[in-house]
């Protein structure tokens, strides 16, 4: 076979591989589901390829697909046959140059997954060196590689967990990274829940790790709307390691999902983190009450109970239970500055619906008059902000009393109005 014949071979055959029995790998249950006279292939299929046309295979453009594949079994069958390509040993010489600059191209491909397999055998120095190649080489090289040399082997180390989190750092980066990787779910996700176990150490961009985690979680960074965000997998984090803000401000962002609202399992739980979040911000003999996290907290429980009220979802628990449970959590001493928070703050109907329930459980005390008072005036007042009556209006005008220089500027304006109509007599 002649060069250019060969050159045609070699590119009909690695489109077939990739474009043919790989995509029919990656969905061969769906096909079947689908549409039983469509052809599929299995892992075995692809052996039974390369054995039969590996020679004439197009290794890193192979290696590429089959990366994205992930499978490792394949991976492998390639490398055998790249043992063999001299491109292959010299990108290895390259390589293993520590201290030398060596940028990344598609025909080092084989030689990076190779030494990645390996590289709890490599010096500290050397892995690291490693690592940025892996990280300039995605997407044609997949963080899963990184990870089968780092975690899935019986040398790892700290030194190789924290090599693996620099990587994930490296590719994830709001402004040096990939935006495919940041896209990712998957790796987004493994990113966030390695960022909250802890501070082993800083990576090469001098980010903490929960710095790393609020990048992606708090819409206050500028940079979150760069990252996939599955909020309540973010929100379960945030309680995980006790950022209760971060975890309200999540909780505000969920609601404002219809398919987030629809999902009773979900509203099931971001009303026990509710609770758990009021109960601990309840004051105590021992600490004072966090107003702060209250209010934040009585504006997200009436969020979701009108948002499952517009979408009509019924057999959801009222807010004023929610409120009376809450009544009824607090020390007996306290709970007078409770309820003066609660019925200057909360909407007065469900405050009202609360307190009556608190009361019908047989409950009373010296300040319920007080705290009805409060309720009602908030009630009157609100009422007003909302009433459109021209009475009201002028009633309100006539109340207010102008100030000396408010008087003295609508007389000016007055004055110039009547020179320029023609109304205004000078006596002589």
């Amino acid at each position: 076979m002649d060069v250019e014949a060969r050159s045609e071979a070699c590119f009909l055959i690695t489109f077939y591989f990739t474009q043919v029995i790989l995509p029919g790998i990656l969905n061969h249950n769906t096909l079947a589901k689908l549409n039983s006279n469509r052809k599929f292939f299995t892992e075995a299929d692809a052996l039974a390829f390369i054995d039969e046309y590996g020679a004439y295979l197009k290794l890193p453009m192979s290696l590429a697909y089959i990366a994205f594949l992930e499978s490792e079994t394949l991976v492998k069958k390639l490398l055998e046959l790249a043992a063999n390509d001299p491109r292959h040993k010299e990108a290895l010489k390259d390589i293993s140059k520590v201290n030398a600059l060596v940028l990344y191209e598609p025909t080092m491909l084989s030689a990076i997954i190779k030494c990645t397999m390996k590289i709890s055998e490599h010096k500290l120095e050397g892995q690291s060196h490693l690592i940025y190649l892996c990280v300039s080489a995605y997407p044609d090289f997949r963080p899963w590689l990184v990870r089968k040399g780092c975690l899935e082997t019986e040398k790892t180390t700290d030194d190789l967990e924290e090599m693996y989190y620099v990587y994930l750092s490296l590719i994830l980066h709001p402004s040096d990274g990939h935006d495919t990787a940041r896209r990712d779910r998957k790796l987004v996700k493994e990113w966030c829940e390695i960022s909250v176990k802890g501070d082993i150490g800083s990576d090469s961009y001098s980010r903490s790790r929960l710095e790393n985690f609020l990048v992606v979680a708090s819409r206050k960074q500028p940079e979150y709307k760069m990252y996939h965000r599955d909020l309540p997998f973010l929100m379960e984090l945030a309680m995980k390691i006790g950022r209760v803000k971060v975890a309200m401000e999540l909780i505000n962002e969920i609601v404002d999902y219809k398919n987030h609202v629809t999902n009773r399992v979900l509203t099931s739980m971001i009303r026990a983190h509710l609770s758990i979040i009021a109960k601990d911000s309840l004051p105590t003999y021992s600490k004072a009450m966090d107003a702060k996290s209250l209010k934040t907290v009585f504006v997200l429980i009436e969020k979701l109970g009108a948002a499952e009220k517009s979408l009509r979802i019924e057999d959801q628990p009222a807010v004023s239970d929610e409120y009376a449970s809450l009544i009824s959590a607090c020390n007996e001493s306290d709970r007078i500055t409770f309820l003066q928070l609660l019925a200057s703050e909360a909407t007065p109907v469900h405050t009202l619906d609360a307190l009556e329930n608190w009361i019908q459980s047989g409950n009373q005390g010296s300040y319920v008059l007080p705290i009805l008072q409060m309720i009602l005036e908030r009630a009157a007042m609100l009422s007003n902000r909302k009433e459109l009556s021209s009475a009201l209006v002028r009633t309100r005008n006539g109340r207010s009393i102008p100030k000396e220089n408010e008087r003295k500027d609508n007389n000016e304006k007055n004055l110039w109005k009547r020179m320029m109509c023609g109304s205004f007599n000078i006596d002589k």
